[in-house]
């Protein structure tokens, strides 16, 4: 699953990024831990090019009661999303870019101790996770744009640390991923496979960030290794010189 992530790069530079012409004054304060029920940056399209939206995160469908769901709803498993009642139509309608820069999983070999991992892009540049949005009205006339995070099988880097990833997308397949006219689950479901392990990297990290309350404090972010912390199987094949 993916259950917090960071977004460090200045607005600037995210609209670069993902070629957008809007004022993205809202998102230039950086986020080191960016947990379930917040608002995160996203990326949509509309008629008139893409577009940034703030969205909750954890999605509630437009048919939902109340947003009791969301708290369920943060990852959508990419394997199941055609198939699924809350997924399925804005898999094939409403789709989005949810921008990120590295997320973080915890390796629970010790039973004592989960670890902390922000696993990024080997060049640290920013990257999109596939996201599936939808708009709910409640019936005081609240309206909550949400969202969900599509995760796929671990590449071999993250395998060691959690059974499953989100889903990262190239740049090259953005337009396709977000184009509205395109509904056809044949031609969606190749793009949600696990992102080549050798063009990311894996750092262990402060013990901080299991506050989610933590979130403003450059220091979460940055990799720390403790006295003989060894992360499985991530850097090394052979453990057995220790």
């Amino acid at each position: 699953m993916c259950g917090r992530f960071t977004l460090r790069t200045a607005a600037r530079q995210i609209a670069e990024f993902f070629e957008l012409m809007f004022d993205l004054v809202e998102w230039d304060t950086p986020r080191f831990n960016i947990a379930p029920t917040q608002s995160v940056l996203a990326v949509r399209r509309t008629t008139t090019g893409r577009e940034p939206v703030l969205l909750r995160w954890g999605l509630v469908a437009s048919w939902s009661k109340d947003t009791s769901m969301a708290a369920k709803c943060i990852n959508a498993r990419g394997e199941d999303l055609a198939n699924n009642r809350v997924f399925r139509t804005p898999f094939r309608r409403s789709r989005c870019l949810i921008v990120a820069d590295g997320f973080y999983e915890w390796d629970r070999a010790n039973p004592k101790k989960k670890v902390p991992i922000r696993f990024s892009l080997a060049d640290d540049n920013l990257f999109a996770f596939a996201g599936l949005m939808d708009r709910w009205c409640a019936p005081t006339g609240e309206v909550v744009e949400s969202c969900s995070v599509i995760t796929t099988e671990p590449n071999a880097l993250v395998q060691s640390i959690h059974n499953r990833m989100p889903v990262i997308l190239h740049p090259n397949d953005y337009d396709r991923w977000l184009d509205p006219l395109n509904q056809e689950v044949a031609a969606l479901q190749p793009l949600l496979v696990p992102f080549p392990a050798e063009a990311m990297r894996a750092e262990r990290v402060s013990d901080a960030i299991n506050n989610a309350k933590n979130d403003v404090d450059p220091q979460l972010a940055v990799a720390v290794v403790p006295p003989r912390l060894r992360v499985r199987s991530l850097f090394d094949e052979d453990d057995s010189s220790d």
